[in-house]
C-alpha cells in the first residue's frame, strides 16, 4: 500500500474524490505555495461550454490556481480513485481551450493537474501525453518526481511572469579582463542572476573587430555586439 510520507496519507485514506479533494490536494496547494486567495474552488469556478463529441455542454472544473499576478495558470481535477486520469484530461483539456480561447498569453492556463488520489498527472494544456506522473509514495520530500512538479507549478514558478527580477532580469556587464569576466559569469550562475549578460570586452570601445588572437567566445560577443 502506497503512502506518502510528506502528507502522512495512505491509500487506504483516499476513498472518494472528496477525500483526494481534502486530504491530498488542500495539502499540496499548501506545500507549493498557493494562498488561499489564489485557490479558486468549484463553486466560485466558471462554467464553461465544452465539447463532448458533436454536443456542448457546460462544465465546471475543481479548482483554478492564480499566479501572483493573479492569472488562472493551472486548472486541477480531483477524481474518484476507481477513475482513470488520463481518461479525464478530455473534459479538462477542453475546458482550459474553452478559457483560453479570450486571453492573452499570460493569462492562459498552462497546465493542468489530474488526481484520483493514487496517481497525480501534470499535463501541458494541449498534450495528452503527461509530462509527470506520480504515485502517491512520490508525494515525499526530495522525490525527484515530486521535485519536478514543484519545480513547474508552485506558486513562485509564476513570480518571473509578474515583474522582472531586479538582477537577473536587468543586469548587464562588460569586463575587459577576460579571465575576470568568466569568473564573475561563473559566480553569477551559481547564484542564479544574470550570468548571461555579463561580456567580455572593452567598455570603452564603440566600434570592437574581430582580431586573430581572441577565443571563439570573444569573436562571438564582437560579432554579436556589430550585430
Amino acid at each position: 500500500m502506497a503512502f506518502s510520507s510528506l502528507f502522512g496519507l495512505h491509500t487506504r485514506d483516499l476513498t472518494s474524490e472528496a477525500e483526494v479533494e481534502t486530504r491530498l490536494l488542500a495539502k499540496l496547494f499548501t506545500d507549493l505555495g498557493y494562498p488561499d486567495l489564489s485557490i479558486i474552488p468549484k463553486k466560485a469556478v466558471p462554467s464553461l461550454n465544452i465539447s463532448s463529441g458533436s454536443k456542448t455542454h457546460p462544465y465546471q472544473v475543481d479548482f483554478l490556481l492564480k499566479s501572483p499576478r493573479g492569472a488562472v495558470k493551472v486548472l486541477v481535477e480531483a477524481k474518484e480513485p476507481d477513475e482513470s486520469v488520463p481518461g479525464a484530461w478530455g473534459q479538462a483539456a477542453s475546458y482550459a481551450l474553452s478559457y483560453n480561447r479570450d486571453k492573452k498569453p499570460a493569462e492562459r492556463i498552462d497546465w493542468l493537474l489530474i488526481s484520483n488520489g493514487h496517481t497525480t498527472s501534470l499535463f501541458k494544456h494541449d498534450s495528452a501525453t503527461p509530462t509527470i506522473t506520480l504515485d502517491l509514495s512520490d508525494f515525499a520530500s526530495g522525490a525527484p518526481p515530486y521535485v519536478s512538479l514543484r519545480t513547474l507549478v508552485k506558486f513562485l514558478a509564476f513570480e518571473k511572469q509578474a515583474t522582472p527580477h531586479p538582477v537577473r532580469d536587468v543586469l548587464f556587464a562588460i569586463e575587459a579582463n577576460e579571465r575576470v569576466s568568466r569568473i564573475a559569469r561563473i559566480n553569477m550562475y551559481l547564484h542564479g542572476d544574470g550570468g548571461s549578460y555579463i561580456f567580455h570586452g572593452d567598455g570603452l570601445d564603440n566600434d570592437p573587430v574581430v582580431t586573430t588572437d581572441m577565443s571563439q567566445e570573444r569573436k562571438d560577443e564582437v560579432t554579436d555586439h556589430k550585430g
